[in-house]
């Protein structure tokens, strides 16, 4: 079943749900979403285990798990897409000023979430035995996957706002990666390195201090809708 917006054309699909699989060294994953109440407790105890800023109440959950030769499955993953709406960074302008031109803070946040097509991911979180071993990386894939195509409603575009120690982002933003830069995922300077005047996502400073900064990541997604012909199929026949 897919469901169509008319205004936007854009689509996803409501059923069956996500479910994707993957074989990595040892391991064969199963990612999905979270339906059952067991399964959305489960995923919330692991986020609020891990994950600085704790579970979240809101938003659609992916959860990723493990199984052995023994078919023995174990959830090791989850992540949370939702909207950002109880702010509107300035890191959006590189999104936000083709639509809208450069007084875009000017539209209401609902109207900027709607028209460029915004999901965030809200929540990465891997348990602490499988930390570090690249599997951050494919739950941010999986979740733009399922942010285009299996969430309504759907995104053109996947965005994520960390806090991290300054001079760490200046590592990514020159090259260093991180999960999300290896699923995709474009970073932004800091809207923090800003000293007064327009903000300049060029401009990088020379010294950084070690004090948290917001680093805003961005990945467009609809790439996924126009590869999937049963969401193609479906727009062709409404529009």
């Amino acid at each position: 079943m897919v469901a169509v917006d008319e205004c936007t054309k854009r689509a996803c699909h409501l059923s069956p749900r996500y479910q994707a699989t993957e074989e990595i060294d040892k391991w064969n994953l199963r990612i999905w979403l979270a339906a059952s109440h067991t399964e959305l407790a489960q995923a919330s105890s692991l986020i609020e285990s891990v994950h600085p800023k704790g579970s979240s109440r809101r938003g659609t959950i992916l959860c990723m798990s493990e199984s052995n030769q023994q078919n023995s499955e174990r959830l090791i993953g989850a992540a949370v897409l939702d909207t950002l709406s109880h702010c509107n960074p300035i890191e959006r302008d590189v999104l936000a000023r083709p639509k809208f031109g450069v007084d875009w803070r000017d539209a209401s946040r609902s109207e900027i979430i709607y028209r460029l097509g915004l999901v965030c991911g809200t929540r990465f979180a891997i348990c602490e035995c499988r930390q570090r071993q690249g599997l951050g990386r494919v739950l941010a894939h999986h979740a733009s996957v399922v942010a285009a195509c299996w969430r309504w409603p759907p995104a053109d575009v996947v965005e994520v706002l960390r806090w991290m120690p300054g001079d760490r982002l200046l590592k990514i933003l020159r090259g260093e990666a991180d999960f999300l830069t290896r699923a995709g995922y474009t970073p932004t300077p800091s809207s923090h390195w800003m000293k007064g005047g327009a903000y300049d996502p060029e401009r990088l400073p020379d010294v950084v201090p070690v004090r948290q900064v917001p680093a805003w990541y961005y990945r467009r997604v609809k790439c996924f809708r126009d590869r999937d012909p049963v969401i193609a199929a479906a727009l062709k026949a409404v529009l």
